[in-house]
C-alpha cells in the first residue's frame, strides 16, 4: 500500500519536472524562431511591393504596419511565455489579424481585392 503511494507520487513528481522543463525549452524554441526570422521582413516588404505594385505612400505605411507586428508578435512571446500554447497562438493570431487589416485599409480597392483573396484563410 505505501509502496503504490510513493509511487504514485513520484510518477507525478517525474511528470511536473518534465513539465516545467518543457515549457522554457518551448519559449527558447520560440524566441530562436523570431531572431531567425527578424531578417523576413525586409524581404517582406520587397514581396508586397512588388505584387501590388504598392505607391510610395502606401509602402511607407505597409513597412510600418509591418514593423509594428514584428514588435508586436516578439512582445507578446517575450511577456506571455507563461500562457499555454493555445492561449499565445490566439495572441499571435490577433495581432497578425489587425496588421492584416491596417494593411488593408492603405490598399486601393483593386490591391485590397487580391490581398484579400492572399491572405485569406483555407
Amino acid at each position: 500500500m505505501q509502496s503504490s503511494t510513493r509511487m504514485k507520487r513520484w510518477m507525478t513528481l517525474v511528470g511536473l519536472a518534465g513539465l516545467a522543463a518543457g515549457i522554457p525549452l518551448g519559449v527558447t524554441v520560440h524566441k530562436a524562431y523570431l531572431q531567425a526570422n527578424a531578417k523576413e521582413l525586409p524581404w517582406l516588404v520587397r514581396e508586397l511591393e512588388a505584387k501590388y505594385e504598392l505607391k510610395p505612400d502606401q509602402l511607407r505605411l505597409v513597412r510600418a504596419i509591418l514593423q509594428r507586428r514584428d514588435r508586436s508578435t516578439k512582445k507578446a512571446y517575450a511577456a506571455k511565455h507563461e500562457l499555454l500554447p493555445f492561449e499565445l497562438r490566439n495572441e499571435i493570431q490577433n495581432i497578425k489579424r489587425k496588421a492584416d487589416e491596417r494593411i488593408d485599409a492603405v490598399l486601393d480597392s483593386t490591391q485590397r481585392e487580391q490581398y484579400r483573396k492572399d491572405t485569406r484563410s483555407p
